[in-house]
Parts: C-alpha cells; sequence; structure tokens
C-alpha cells in the first residue's frame, strides 16, 4: 500500500504528521495484503485479502476510526493503521482509555469477523458490506449518515445497520447489496423480500 498528500492527522499512515508529495510505502501493512483502500476526510481505511481485517488511521474524533468507545477528544487521531474489527466486546478492566483505541488485538475473536465484500467511506463516516448482506456502519451521527435512526449521536464502533428498514420501510426481509458514504449523507441498494418499500 502507497500513500500520498496531506497528513496532518496521520491519514496517510506512516507513523507521523508530514505531508507526502510523491506515493510512499506504508511500512506497517506490509504483509497484510490489503485488496481495498477507501479514503474519506482526513482519514483512511483498509481490508484485508480475507476481508476478515480492516485497519483505519488519520483523524478519529467524530467515532470514523471505530476503535473508541467513547467521543475522543478534537483532533484526535491515530499516525498508524489500527485494527478495527467488526464483532467487538472488550474485556472488562481493560480498557484504560475510552476515549482513545480501546481494541485489544489478543481479544479478536477471528472466526466470528463477518467478511467485508465492499467498504466506502463518506466523509466522516464508514460504511461496510459483509458477504452476508448485512452492512455496519460508524462515524459522524447528526445527519443521520450512519443509518441508525434520527440520533444525532456519533457511532464509535462498528454497528449493524438493522430494523430501521423493517419498521419505517416494511421490508420484512432484505440484504444490503451496495453501500455509498457521501460527505454527510449514504446510500444503498436493498434487495427486500417485499414487492417493494412501504411509501
Amino acid at each position: 500500500v502507497y500513500s500520498s498528500g496531506l497528513n496532518n492527522y496521520g491519514q496517510l499512515g506512516h507513523g507521523d504528521n508530514e505531508n507526502r508529495s510523491i506515493l510512499t510505502k506504508v511500512e506497517d501493512l506490509v504483509g497484510c495484503e490489503i485488496t481495498k483502500v477507501e479514503a474519506g476526510l482526513q482519514f483512511s481505511c483498509f481490508v484485508d485479502k480475507t476481508g476478515r481485517e480492516l485497519y483505519s488511521c488519520g483523524r478519529g474524533d467524530y467515532g470514523q476510526l471505530g476503535v473508541t468507545l467513547d467521543q475522543p477528544k478534537e483532533g484526535y487521531g491515530e499516525f498508524r493503521p489500527c485494527r478495527v474489527p467488526i464483532v467487538y466486546e472488550p474485556k472488562e478492566g481493560t480498557v484504560s482509555d475510552p476515549k482513545k483505541n480501546c481494541i485489544n488485538v489478543d481479544d479478536i475473536i477471528e472466526e466470528d469477523q463477518p467478511i467485508i465484500e465492499q467498504i466506502s467511506c463518506g466523509a466522516t463516516h464508514v460504511l461496510v458490506l459483509t458477504n452476508g448482506g448485512d452492512a455496519y456502519s460508524w462515524g459522524f451521527g447528526e445527519m443521520g449518515a450512519c443509518g441508525h435512526g434520527k440520533s444525532i449521536k456519533d457511532t464509535f464502533r462498528p454497528k449493524k445497520i438493522v430494523s430501521t428498514l423493517v419498521k419505517s420501510q416494511g421490508a420484512s426481509n432484505y440484504t444490503f447489496q451496495h453501500v455509498s458514504g457521501g460527505g454527510q449523507h449514504s446510500g444503498a441498494i436493498v434487495k427486500t423480500g417485499s414487492t417493494g418499500f412501504v411509501s
């Protein structure tokens, strides 16, 4: 993986905040066999060839890195790619600061990780589509871009998008086919088990 450009929050993944004018190898990802790369506003995401390992770096004060349990301080960032498990429960007593990276890689249960088929970064949020037709999102929540309802709260860890389609649209069975993040909005192609959404 190579990156270049603005690096004020470490979004290039080189362990510093120095800008790069030429594509430079991301040393921390050597050997990870990354096959998908997505960039948002001041942060980046990387998925390996198995689809089970996701990494992020850069700005994370809206939860867009997916590694905190609480609202980070303004300007929070990770200068190196850090692991973002989709399914994860921190062990009690292991989190020293919920506003910083709370992921203990040794506690990740690899077989519980869904396979990521697609990833899309908006300006300050992330959506992933798994091979089972589920979608997860996290990041800036004020405009509802994460799709978890009308909450104005940010989502700090990957959260499955559920129930809103059933409750508001009348779709009894549905699978996500494609997800896409925009500035402060999202779009998705959804296959339903019904003849269509309730208008």
